[in-house]
């Protein structure tokens, strides 16, 4: 599942401006995956902006790639998903907090440090990262699970409320 994110956006404009270019990594996601295998697209829900001429032209021309609804639950591709690739996406840390393996592009992922989150910075890390997946070369799901709640219950201790609406 590779869920697309807004642009222009500061995640990959400041902190991740080698992640600027989705159509790239998306590209080493649908190269890199097994045959029989599927890269499920969804538009960000919040995108106010058309993108680029020729984008969905491009995406749409991968013969193993499917298109969802932009205001699809994501939730439901989740349940059916091997993994997700994700840059630095809300998305991306759910699916890592309930053990489904994450491929992340941003070096400074907050859910870099589970074991079942594994950084791709380029086309042959994307490859490894897949591969890794398809081999199930993660740890099992009990070590995942126990994982992400101990992230979960640091990052909790480490937080706290905002009642203001306007923050």
């Amino acid at each position: 599942f590779f869920p697309l994110h807004i642009e222009p956006e500061s995640t990959m404009m400041v902190e991740a401006q080698m992640c600027d270019n989705q159509l790239s990594l998306l590209d080493w996601v649908v190269k890199s995956v097994p045959a029989g295998w599927f890269v499920v697209v969804k538009e960000h829900p919040g995108a106010t902006a058309p993108r680029p001429p020729g984008f969905w032209w491009r995406v749409k021309k991968y013969p193993n790639v499917i298109l969802a609804a932009t205001l699809e639950d994501s939730s439901d591709i989740l349940e059916k998903a091997k993994a997700v690739a994700s840059i630095n996406g809300t998305v991306g840390v759910q699916s890592a907090l309930n053990g489904l393996p994450v491929i992340s592009f941003h070096p400074r992922f907050i859910a870099n440090c589970l074991p079942h989150v594994l950084v791709a910075n380029s086309y042959d890390t994307t490859r490894e990262a897949i591969k890794r997946i398809e081999n199930n070369d993660l740890p099992d799901l009990d070590t995942r699970l126990h994982s992400a709640r101990a992230f979960s219950e640091g990052l909790s201790d480490c937080t706290f409320p905002m009642d203001h609406k306007g923050l």
